[in-house]
């Protein structure tokens, strides 16, 4: 008979793993002795798979320039097509929207700022016509 890991689940059934078992008879993942030899193993798995996955996009494929509210919304609009076609991972897919986010932001600011001297010279136009049409 072939000897298997001899931890037992919380469903009352037995680990289902037959090789490389410590002498105890626990397979790698379920031996307390070994816990950070599978951590160095988790972690380099998991950096040799962020590395495969990421993908750069030619500059050509992208929707131009990412300078103003429409371009954020174009972007926006490319990125979630990327996404879910395969084209751009969604680490990178993050880091695009975090862009988006921040040219948003800051072209925001600018608009408030202009309506807000906008706002200010419509009022002084106010102010003078009254003063005008009050001689």
């Amino acid at each position: 008979m072939i000897s298997r890991c001899r931890f037992v689940r919380t469903d009352g059934t037995r680990c289902k793993i037959t090789n490389a078992l410590s002498e105890d008879g626990r397979c790698l993942h379920h031996d307390p002795a070994r816990a950070d030899r599978v951590q160095a193993i988790r972690s380099a798995g998991g950096k040799a798979r962020a590395r495969q996955q990421r993908r750069v996009v030619d500059s050509d494929l992208t929707p131009g320039p990412l300078e103003t509210i429409a371009d954020c919304a174009r972007w926006a609009a490319w990125g979630a097509v990327s996404v879910s076609t395969g084209v751009l991972d969604w680490k990178t897919a993050q880091q695009v929207s975090n862009a988006i986010n921040q040219v948003r932001q800051s072209v925001k600011g600018q608009h408030e700022e202009e309506l807000e001297g906008l706002r200010a010279a419509v009022a002084d136009l106010r102010a003078r016509l009254e003063s005008r049409d009050a001689a």
